[in-house]
């Protein structure tokens, strides 16, 4: 049954201080393929117990191996064999948009990671403004794609938001369209409660987020492109 309880308006998880203090990057596995994901809270949030939020991993996945992350990680390995992936909490970077250059700053090791294939999935915390607010993130994110891809080397992989954000989502497919990054559409997925926590979490926010059956979608999705990607630069 389709249902949409408010869109974009549920994500009332603040963005800011997801991972209150803990390392916004983390690496697993060694050699082979080299992969990275960046994303916000539904890539990786913190403990909150404030928010009725006790995981460490994609909220409001049930379990670490459960989000949508590592199941893409199970994924990619199944597919291409060894894997070493590097994850980064980058939740800051649609918040600040229109302070990239510092942001990015930050991350150097991302760039220095050299990925095969890099995974963005950025847009849910952007609050466009009305005034070139659309111009500014899309500008932001064709910044935040050649600092993580080393300027297009990677495989380049992006996802819509999993509530939809107009603008950021529209400029997300022009930023793609430069890089020539496959696109992920996501934004259907939030839209029914049956891939969201809904009934899990006492916090609205939480709930909103993408439970287990979510996450596998989205992880589905975004496989399927890099299966694309990859197949693209072959050719």
């Amino acid at each position: 049954m389709l249902k949409n309880a408010g869109g974009l308006a549920e994500n009332t998880v603040p963005a800011d201080n997801q991972l209150k203090g803990n390392p916004a990057v983390y690496y697993d596995g060694d050699g082979g393929l080299r992969v990275l994901i960046a994303g916000n809270s539904i890539t990786r949030h913190a403990p909150a117990p404030e928010l009725g939020w006790d995981g460490d991993w994609g909220m409001a996945a049930s379990a670490k191996e459960k989000d949508y992350v590592h199941i893409l990680m199970g994924m990619i390995r199944g597919k291409f064999g060894a894997a070493r992936f590097c994850v980064a909490q980058l939740a800051e970077a649609e918040q600040r948009y229109r302070e990239i250059d510092a942001v990015l700053a930050k991350f150097g090791e991302l760039k220095a990671f050299r990925a095969d294939i890099a995974i963005v999935r950025l847009s849910e915390n952007a609050r466009i403004e009305k005034d070139g607010g659309r111009e500014a993130f899309r500008a932001a994110y064709e910044k935040t794609l050649g600092f993580l891809s080393g300027g297009g080397a990677a495989a380049l992989v992006v996802g819509t938001g999993f509530w939809r954000n107009p603008d950021a989502d529209a400029a997300i497919r022009e930023a793609a369209g430069r890089f020539g990054a496959a696109v992920a559409e996501l934004g259907d997925l939030g839209e029914r409660d049956e891939n969201k926590a809904v009934g899990l979490f006492a916090h609205g926010g939480v709930a909103a987020h993408p439970g287990d059956t979510g996450m596998r979608a989205i992880a589905e999705r975004l496989f399927g492109k890099i299966l694309s990607a990859r197949n693209a630069r072959r050719a």
